[in-house]
Order: C-alpha cells, then sequence, then structure tokens
C-alpha cells in the first residue's frame, strides 16, 4: 500500500470519529504569505487560522472526548521508547501515561489544530526533523508515524535526541506534544476507537 492510500484511509477512519468537516488530508496552514506555510498530512480540527483565534476551551473538550484513543496512543509511544513493559506494574504504568497525558495536554495550548499527523516514508533526516517539528508545533497532539522500519526507528532516535538535550540542560525542541508511533499501529488504534464520536463536542 502507497502512503497515499494509507493516508485516505486513515483519514476515512478519523472521519468516522470526529465531527463533520474536521478531518482535512494535506493540510495548508495558512499563516501571514511572507512567513513558510507547513503542509500536515492528516490533521483533524477545528482550525485556528486566523490571528488572535483562540480555541484552546475546544481543544481541552476534544482532548477529554479523545482520550480513550489518546491513552492507546501514549501507551504504545511509551513502549516504542523502551520506556515501559509488560514487567511493569499496572501501577507504575498508569503513573507514566498519566505524566505523558498531562504533557500533551499542556504543551502546545494555542495550537493551529487539535491532532496533526506526520507520516514519513523516504526521506532524509533532515525532512524527518522538519516533519516532527511541524506536527508538534501545529497541532495539539502531534503524531509522527513512520511508515517503515527505517522511518519508524529514526523518529524514535530523534526524539530521544531532543529529550537527552533537554535532560543535560542544552537547547532543544520541546517534544512533550508528540508521540512516535508505525504505521500499522496507528490504523490499528484508530479502528478499535471507531465508534466512540458520541463522545466528542459537535458529533
Amino acid at each position: 500500500m502507497s502512503v497515499a492510500e494509507y493516508q485516505e484511509i486513515i483519514g476515512g477512519l478519523l472521519k468516522q470519529i470526529y465531527p463533520p468537516g474536521s478531518v482535512k488530508t494535506e493540510w495548508k496552514s495558512e499563516f501571514d504569505e511572507r512567513i513558510y506555510s507547513p503542509r500536515i498530512d492528516i490533521a483533524v480540527g477545528p482550525f485556528s487560522v486566523v490571528d488572535g483565534t483562540n480555541l484552546e476551551q475546544l481543544y481541552d473538550d476534544l482532548f477529554i472526548g479523545s482520550s480513550g484513543l489518546l491513552t492507546s496512543l501514549v501507551d504504545l509511544h511509551l513502549c516504542n521508547l523502551g520506556l515501559v513493559n509488560n514487567d511493569f506494574t499496572n501501577e507504575t504504568r498508569d503513573r507514566l501515561i498519566f505524566q505523558k497525558m498531562e504533557r500533551l495536554q499542556g504543551t502546545n495550548r494555542n495550537s493551529r489544530c487539535f491532532l496533526a499527523v506526520e507520516i514519513e516514508n523516504k526521506v532524509s533526516r533532515k525532512h524527518l526533523m522538519g516533519g516532527a517539528i511541524n506536527c508538534s508545533v501545529l497541532g495539539r497532539i502531534g503524531v509522527a508515524i513512520g511508515y517503515t522500519p527505517k522511518m519508524f526507528k529514526a523518529f524514535l532516535n530523534l526524539y530521544r535526541y531532543f529529550e537527552y538535550l533537554r535532560n543535560v540542560g542544552k537547547n532543544t525542541f520541546d517534544t512533550s506534544n508528540l508521540v512516535i508511533v508505525n504505521h500499522t499501529q496507528f490504523e490499528a488504534t484508530i479502528r478499535n476507537h471507531v465508534g466512540f464520536r458520541n463522545a466528542l463536542p459537535g458529533a
């Protein structure tokens, strides 16, 4: 399956979860025309594209309504990074998930969209870094998907590098609202939560 086909499938599944008109593929963030405007592979709104617009409360409501889906993604993210495994007690695992969920909700408060998804297949490490930064900057939650094992590993290593720089007090990019999953994990998680639409505001 090509990335374009996968993108359309994921977009279609997300449309079964989120309110009508709130899911867009190849969404271009509309900043000032003099400023670079990244294009996001898949974005979930509402979209804050007018200067001065603040949708924090709407994103908070969506976060609560999406808590089951987001918790599943966070669990996968922590497992992928080797931060939790089956040897952890449920209490410890739940605590680590809760901490990451707090970081997801609180980091990019005045974002341009609720969910920003970047899917990377065959790109350079610099392009990969740009994708991770764009989805984290534009979304309340950024999801970086490595479509191949190589890209998945590269995303994880990039995340570890940013976290290392933060831990040793160096200037770095804040990964607090970013989760890293592979394409099969993301699709399976979305499919498992289709049908929970009634929990979301505006659905």
